[in-house]
């Protein structure tokens, strides 16, 4: 006597497999020997059965991805995760600028001032840009003295952002506070706790950045991302010192357009400085640079290992990039080696070559403010870091196509449109990377693919440098 097999098999997912092993195990239990399984009525329930079997796998397959940071797909799984290495993702920063801000007093305005104060977040409307106005701010207070009758600001750092407060009172039940704006540069936040309404006492509270030099009564707080917006805790007496029911927390902050006001190179004064609003002429000294983007999900998924690997100290050439890319958002890609990896060698020497998101180069301004503000603070003191500009190797695409005119409405001019922006595509994708390698089988492919119609193509390549000439000379 045979027995029926009542086996059933779980290494098929889809949907078709999983109906057919349902049918296959069915059909062998002897209570259903006589059944027709491919009639509507068993059909209907074996798709039932399949439907919820391949939901549930599915489910279950994006569950396991979301908890470890290399598949995970949603933003706050990602997060999370980067959250559990201390990798706070970085936020939309505001480009800086540097100006001359000259004022001279009018009739009606106070000529017996030998001194004058610039306020802290004074702000200025950047001229039209690519259609768009920008608003930039100071982030300090600075005074200068009266000369030739008038007051001469020189090299005054402003920040494009618009300036934003928001005030808390704690509560007992209340553990994080929300910066409302999606658009915070995370580096100009600036915490104030006051210890109540009758008590105008205020301490300034800091950003913790290392947690080994955290002491119980550490006026500091931490900064984290949730819910798509940035919160501040701050400690327990423990780790950072606690706040008490009643204390006023002030929360002053930029509001920034990221990289799109890169490249603004001109100004007008927007506030009343210190009452003077007459004869006020803005100069440019270095032009609107180092705005970035808030950081994407995959950016995250690979800077927050290395960041933590790194444990915010530059020591080998990893260590750099790795703080560079997480302080500096700015960056496309970047390439660090050391002296002795240099031709020729030199010693004791760090170099770092920096391709930025827009443009080919970043200013000698923001070369100084990354090496004193990023790279100084964190490197070994007999190391002297460099930051030299990247070398760019140009290809030059002459690509003959042929294609069937009866397989496509479309004309010679659209299809040269799409070839030429299939090269485009290739080109961003494949080659605008340190290490990049240039393939000219898969340039190929890619222009053979930019239209159905396309029945093959001939391509030849050219290189070139580009050496800027001084006619002069």
């Amino acid at each position: 006597m045979t027995t029926a097999n009542t086996s059933l098999r779980i290494s098929e997912l889809d949907f078709e497999s999983i109906k057919a092993n349902l049918k296959e195990f069915m059909k062998n239990q002897a209570e259903f020997s006589d059944y027709d399984f491919d009639g509507s009525g068993l059909s209907v329930l074996l798709d039932i059965l399949a439907y919820n079997t391949h939901y549930m796998g599915y489910y279950l397959n994006m569950v396991g991805n979301e908890m470890f940071l290399d598949s995970a797909q949603l933003r706050p799984s990602i997060v999370s995760h980067a959250k559990h290495i201390d990798y706070v993702p970085g936020s939309s920063t505001g480009s800086k600028a540097t100006i001359n801000l000259r004022i001279t007093p009018s009739g009606s305005e106070d000529n017996a001032a030998t001194t004058l104060t610039l306020p802290k977040y004074s702000t200025f409307i950047s001229r039209p840009y690519q259609g768009e106005v920008y608003t930039f701010s100071t982030t300090e207070a600075k005074t200068t003295t009266k000369s030739n009758n008038s007051f001469l600001f020189s090299n005054v750092t402003i920040t494009q952002g618009e300036p934003l407060s928001t005030i808390y009172t704690v509560s007992e039940n209340r553990k994080e506070f929300a910066i409302p704006s999606a658009n915070v540069d995370t580096d100009t936040i600036e915490v104030f706790v006051q210890q109540s309404i009758v008590n105008s006492s205020t301490e300034i509270f800091t950003q913790a950045t290392d947690i080994t030099e955290v002491l119980g009564n550490s006026t500091i707080y931490f900064l984290t991302e949730k819910d798509n917006d940035y919160s501040i805790q701050f400690g327990d007496n423990v780790i950072g010192k606690s706040l008490s029911n009643g204390n006023i927390i002030t929360i002053n902050y930029l509001d920034t357009s990221g990289s799109k006001s890169n490249k603004v190179n001109a100004w007008a004064s927007l506030s009343n400085i210190s009452g003077y609003s007459g004869n006020v002429i803005v100069t440019s000294v270095s032009a609107a640079a180092g705005g970035g983007d808030r950081e994407t999900v995959e950016e995250i998924r690979y800077r927050a290992p290395r960041a933590y690997t790194a444990q915010n100290r530059a020591v080998t050439v990893n260590d750099y990039e790795a703080l560079l890319l997480r302080d500096y958002p700015f960056i496309d890609t970047i390439s660090v080696w050391s002296g002795d990896e240099n031709d020729p060698p030199i010693y004791g020497k760090v170099f770092v070559s920096i391709k930025p998101k827009s443009g080919y180069e970043i200013t000698e301004v923001e070369k100084l403010r990354i090496i004193d503000e990023i790279i100084s603070t964190r490197s070994v003191l007999t190391v002297f870091p460099e930051i030299i500009d990247p070398e760019y190797t140009y290809l030059l695409v002459n690509a003959t196509v042929n294609y069937d005119p009866s397989l496509t409405n479309a004309t010679e001019a659209e299809l040269e449109s799409l070839v030429r922006q299939s090269i485009i595509d290739y080109k961003n994708a494949e080659l605008v990377k340190f290490g990049s390698t240039f393939r000219l089988s898969k340039l190929q492919a890619a222009i053979d693919n930019s239209h159905g119609s396309i029945l093959g193509s001939a391509v030849k390549i050219q290189v070139q440098k580009r050496i800027p000439i001084t006619l002069s000379t």
